[in-house]
């Protein structure tokens, strides 16, 4: 089954999708041919809406084609940052000419033969900052830009939702996946219906008040698994998001309804019961009640401070206060044998796994004789490119680079680095660096090589 096709042929029965017939709905939507007699004016109100509806479907329905062409694109040639001029001027031109980016002066100038290609360049990257939001050309890539265009996946409906992660696996290996989203073949329970069963079934296991989740957004999607590949099931989530966002999830509840109506556990993805569930969560709610030691509250309010922000991205002064408060406590906590209670019964780290790695260096801020900061990441990917074979545009592309400093010994400071791989090479096995630098002469104390896909979120930590 094509489920791009099913989702045109569903979502627009009658009207014939072809590239022809989407260009000549655009034109007319944009006044390309006139009215050539007097119509009512309701009617001309309803055509209007109509023409409006058909122009966001029609648009809507020539990016899906377009997206799966450019994660080829970037599965073949890398991110939008590194594409050529030309194919960035393809891109802004097809997103105009779906109506996602305006005519304006600025896209004539880009489409004109006589402008210069540098300026062509830096006019498309203003064009598509300008639509994704973003402020960095590197974090461009089609998924930021589906979600620019299409708006936040939970608000999808659970067709496009299908046909998105075709598209995503038309790009990786999904040799190990247990799952896959699929679109109803008609003897499921529908979607609404699974959605009222799983509300109802949770209002009562988890002993809410009536309309408990009505403030929430329902996301159900259909599914199938390998281990039983003819049995649908619908996981159907209900979503609370940070006031004044729509992608902040603050609270999830979920639970999984099969074909039949029955609300179950599904040990192929690893869903417990609503039973279990409504226990942890019970646990957990007790759990935060509680009072905290105070190593514990003080790791909770640097977290709260950096906005949840993972340890790796907080700025150097939030590294340095945390480290200067918190490796004093940590010490005495080990000194005095009281580390474990960081733990639960099940082995399961709250906060201690963490801060033993978060805490395994002392971390502060450069001073007069130490070299900068630009200084020392110039140097670092210099290293990388001598020693390790790195490219100097990798580097300068990079979509995650963690700094430390490091005053563990306080006599020979360091500047710590580490390369991520942008998105697209996430997808494969490439490589992330680390280097470190001595803050004080500028020697090169380590520079290395890493496979990113064998990197566990622990190596991340522990620098």
């Amino acid at each position: 089954m094509n489920p791009i096709k099913h989702v045109i042929d569903k979502g627009l029965s009658g009207l014939q999708v072809d590239s022809l017939r989407m260009n000549q709905i655009l034109s007319k939507a944009k006044g390309g041919e006139p009215v050539k007699r007097k119509l009512p004016l309701v009617l001309v109100a309803a055509l209007v809406a109509l023409s409006i509806a058909l122009t966001a479907a029609a648009a809507t329905l020539l990016w899906e084609h377009y997206v799966l062409e450019m994660k080829q694109k970037e599965k073949s040639q890398g991110a939008y940052v590194t594409w050529p001029v030309d194919d960035k001027v393809a891109l802004v031109k097809n997103l105009s000419e779906m109506g996602y980016i305006e005519e304006s002066e600025q896209v004539k100038t880009l489409l004109s033969q006589a402008t210069p290609e540098e300026e062509k360049g830096a006019l498309a990257d203003q064009l598509m900052l300008a639509l994704t939001g973003q402020k960095d050309v590197r974090e461009i890539y089609s998924d930021l830009i589906t979600y620019a265009l299409l708006g936040p996946e939970d608000f999808w409906t659970s067709a496009q939702r299908v046909w998105w992660t075709h598209a995503i696996n038309s790009v990786r290996d999904t040799s190990q996946d247990p799952d896959e989203l699929v679109l109803p073949l008609g003897h499921e329970v529908p979607e609404a219906e699974a959605i009222e069963i799983a509300r109802a079934a949770i209002i009562q296991v988890f002993e809410m008040a009536p309309g408990a989740l009505d403030q929430a957004q329902p996301v159900a999607d259909l599914y199938t698994t390998k281990a039983r590949p003819d049995y649908r099931r619908w996981m159907v989530q209900f979503k609370f998001y940070k006031e004044g966002t729509s992608t902040w999830t603050e609270r999830v509840y979920f639970t999984v309804v099969d074909e039949k109506g029955e609300v179950i556990a599904d040990p192929d993805v690893g869903t417990p019961s609503l039973e279990e569930m409504a226990a942890s969560y019970k646990e957990l709610e007790a759990l935060k009640k509680a009072s905290k030691p105070p190593i514990i509250q003080t790791y909770i309010n640097y977290v709260e401070q950096e906005n949840y922000a993972p340890f790796w991205d907080w700025s150097l002064e939030a590294k340095a206060a945390f480290s200067r408060e918190i490796r004093p406590m940590m010490a005495q906590a080990e000194k005095q044998g009281e580390l474990k209670q960081y733990f639960t019964q099940e082995g399961r780290v709250i906060a201690g796994g963490n801060l033993s790695l978060y805490t395994a260096f002392a971390y502060g801020l450069p001073g007069p004789e130490d070299i900068p900061q630009d200084a020392a990441l110039e140097k670092a990917k210099q290293a990388l490119v001598d020693a390790c074979g790195a490219s100097r545009q990798s580097l300068e592309e990079a979509a995650s680079v963690f700094v430390y400093f490091d005053v563990t010994d306080p006599e020979k400071p360091l500047w710590k680095f580490f390369f991520g791989p942008n998105w697209v090479e996430e997808m494969a096995p490439g490589k992330a660096y680390r280097a470190q630098v001595d803050a004080r002469n500028g020697e090169i104390v380590l520079s290395e090589a890493l496979n990113w896909k064998e990197l566990k979120g622990d190596d991340l930590r522990r620098f």
